[in-house]
């Protein structure tokens, strides 16, 4: 787990690069995502402000994914940069008519203790970074829905006209 001592951050700020492993992955990306081989690494300078932590970050790598429409593997590029504020908890309470609530502010995380843990951040981060319909190529044709074939390789031989059996009498009215 990636853990920081606050008072551990001189006041040059803290520069932090981890390799993230394939194991850590998973059960963030889901079944439509996965390693690729190359790890994902995770870049994060530290600014200490008094209690306050700044984090600067960027995650770069490279996954693969099942395009949402062709059902082809295809990799992604991952490159993201990020900033987040830590705030601690002794901060909210001075906050200006208690203004500050944990729910309202999603830039901020509160802690408490000397220690600042940065693996939620990086895997919150991980998964804003990707795609909820991850395609290909923006042209995807995807699949054919009645033999499969997936239309990125070429048309398909079945017919186009087949209508579903509950919608044959539409066809009969004449508008």
């Amino acid at each position: 787990m990636l853990s920081i001592a606050v008072e551990d951050i001189p006041h040059g700020g803290l520069e932090i690069a981890e390799q993230m492993a394939p194991e850590w992955l998973g059960p963030l990306v889901g079944p439509q995502f996965f390693p690729s081989g190359e790890p994902v690494r995770l870049k994060l300078f530290l600014v200490r402000t008094e209690e306050n932590v700044v984090a600067r970050g960027e995650m770069t790598g490279r996954l693969k994914f099942v395009c949402s429409r062709c059902a082809e593997e295809a990799p992604f590029e991952v490159k993201h940069s990020f900033s987040h504020v830590f705030v601690a908890r002794i901060v909210q309470s001075t906050s200006i008519d208690g203004e500050f609530r944990e729910s309202d502010n999603l830039e901020f995380t509160f802690y408490d203790g000397k220690d600042i843990e940065l693996e939620p951040l990086a895997s919150e981060e991980l998964v804003l970074a990707l795609p909820h319909f991850p395609l290909c190529s923006e042209g995807c044709k995807g699949i054919c829905q009645h033999c499969g074939k997936n239309l990125n390789e070429g048309p398909c031989d079945c017919h186009s006209d087949v209508v579903d059996p509950r919608w044959v009498r539409l066809r009969e009215i004449k508008l």
